[in-house]
């Protein structure tokens, strides 16, 4: 219905012009978000959104240095959010 109503612009859609665009798609999950999520759950999202772009990252050069200390960066912020949050594994 957003789509439909408000995101009607081209510009909202894929190249095939059949689905909504990657910017459709952000605008949409930030509407379901701060109508279906409490502001923990939205601060926790927010806190854990550099995060999961970081895992999804594949290094050049897997085995350098750059990348180890990017490895343990990623860690160190897993730890953090999940003692900000009080989570056990």
């Amino acid at each position: 219905e957003l789509v439909v109503d408000e995101l009607r612009d081209y510009r909202f859609y894929a190249e095939d012009m059949l689905h909504p665009s990657q910017q459709a798609i952000e605008i949409i999950f930030e509407r379901f978000t701060s109508a279906y999520m409490d502001a923990e759950t939205q601060q926790f999202y927010a806190d854990y959104e550099p995060i999961r772009k970081a895992l999804q990252h594949r290094p050049v050069k897997p085995g350098s240095e750059a990348a180890m200390r990017f490895v343990e960066k990623t860690r160190q912020q897993v730890s953090d959010l999940m003692h900000k949050y009080n989570i056990e594994l």
